[in-house]
C-alpha cells in the first residue's frame, strides 16, 4: 500500500490538514510526523497501565508502515452514523506542554487567552454540522473558532451544532459560516427557524459528565492531559435515521502531550485544567436544555 492510494478522512474538523486517512472496518490511520511521535506512546499506555482511561479514548489498533512512514491504526469515531456532526473542543486551562520552550509558550498563552479557554477551560476549534433540508454538510473551519471569544458566543456555536434549520438557509451562511454573522444578543435564536437535538444533547451531557466524575475519582496513575481535545459526534440525518438512530460519541483525542502526575516533577505540578473544562461544558449544555 502507498500513501498516494489512501482515501482522505472527509470528517476530520480540527487537526493538522492530510494526516486522517480511512481504511476499511470502521479503522482511520493517523500519519505519526517527528513532532507527534510521543503519541504514539502514550496510545500503547491506553492499551497497558492506562488501561481504566481507554473506555474514554478512541481503541487503538496497533501501527501500521507505508512509504516508510509509521500510521497509528484507531478506530474511526464516525464510523455507523449517515451524517456525523463533529465538534472538536479543546479542554483544560494550559495550551502547552511542561516542557514546551519559552517562546513556544508565549505564543501559545497569547492565542489561548484571546479564546474562551483562559475562563473556560474550553475552547471551540472547529465543528461540521449537517442539514437535512437541503442534504449538506456545512464546515466551520479554524477560522470560525478563533472568533468565539465569550462563552454567549461559545454557547450559540453549541446551540447552531445541535440544531438543524426548518427553511433553506442562503448561501452566505452556508459557504462562508462565521461567528460574527449572528449577533450574541440574539444567540439562543440562531438559526432563527431552525429544531433542537434536545433529546441528543441530554444523551451527550450525560457523556461529559460521565467522563467528569471519573476524572474526580480516577484510581492511580492520574493523568494530565494538555492541549488535548474532546470530540463530540452525533446523528446530523435524524429524520431518516430514526429507526436505527446511533448512540452520541464523546470521545478524548489528541494525545501527544500527557504526563503522569508524579509528585515532586514539573508535569506532576501543574494543573491541567481538565475538570474544571468539563464543568463548564457540562454547564453549557445544561443552559441550552433550560432554554427549551
Amino acid at each position: 500500500m502507498e500513501q498516494n492510494t489512501l482515501a482522505p478522512y472527509n470528517e476530520q474538523t480540527g487537526g493538522h490538514e492530510d494526516t486522517l486517512f480511512m481504511v476499511d472496518d470502521g479503522k482511520i490511520l493517523l500519519k505519526l510526523y517527528p513532532n507527534t511521535s510521543q503519541e504514539l506512546g502514550n496510545y500503547e499506555k491506553f492499551n497497558a497501565e492506562w488501561h481504566h482511561y481507554s473506555l474514554y479514548t478512541p481503541h487503538f489498533y496497533g501501527t501500521q508502515g507505508i512509504d516508510g512512514k509509521t500510521f497509528l491504526k484507531l478506530e474511526n469515531l464516525t464510523y455507523g452514523f449517515t451524517s456525523p456532526c463533529v465538534v472538536d473542543i479543546k479542554i483544560g486551562l494550559r495550551p502547552f506542554a511542561p516542557d514546551a520552550s519559552e517562546s513556544k509558550q508565549r505564543v501559545q498563552t497569547k492565542k489561548f487567552n484571546a479564546t474562551t479557554g483562559c475562563s473556560l477551560g474550553l475552547r471551540l476549534i472547529a465543528m461540521k454540522r449537517y442539514e437535512p433540508l437541503q442534504k449538506l454538510n456545512i464546515n466551520y473551519p479554524k477560522s470560525f473558532g478563533i472568533e468565539i471569544t465569550t462563552k454567549e458566543r461559545l454557547k450559540a456555536a453549541l446551540r447552531l451544532f445541535f440544531s438543524y434549520s426548518t427553511e433553506k438557509l442562503d448561501s452566505e451562511i452556508l459557504h462562508q459560516p462565521q461567528c460574527s454573522s449572528y449577533q450574541e444578543s440574539n444567540a439562543d435564536n440562531f438559526p432563527m427557524h431552525s429544531v433542537f437535538h434536545q433529546e441528543t444533547v441530554k444523551q451527550v451531557l450525560i457523556k461529559v459528565e460521565q467522563l467528569r466524575d471519573f476524572f474526580e475519582k480516577t484510581p492511580k496513575p492520574q493523568l494530565n492531559f494538555y492541549s488535548s481535545s474532546l470530540l463530540i459526534v452525533y446523528e446530523g440525518n435524524q429524520i431518516e435515521s430514526q429507526d436505527h438512530l446511533p448512540e452520541p460519541k464523546v470521545k478524548m483525542i489528541d494525545f501527544q502531550h500527557v504526563f503522569e502526575r508524579i509528585p515532586d516533577t514539573q508535569a506532576g505540578k501543574e494543573e491541567d485544567g481538565y475538570v474544571f473544562g468539563l464543568q463548564n461544558l457540562s454547564s453549557i449544555l445544561q443552559e441550552l436544555l433550560n432554554k427549551q
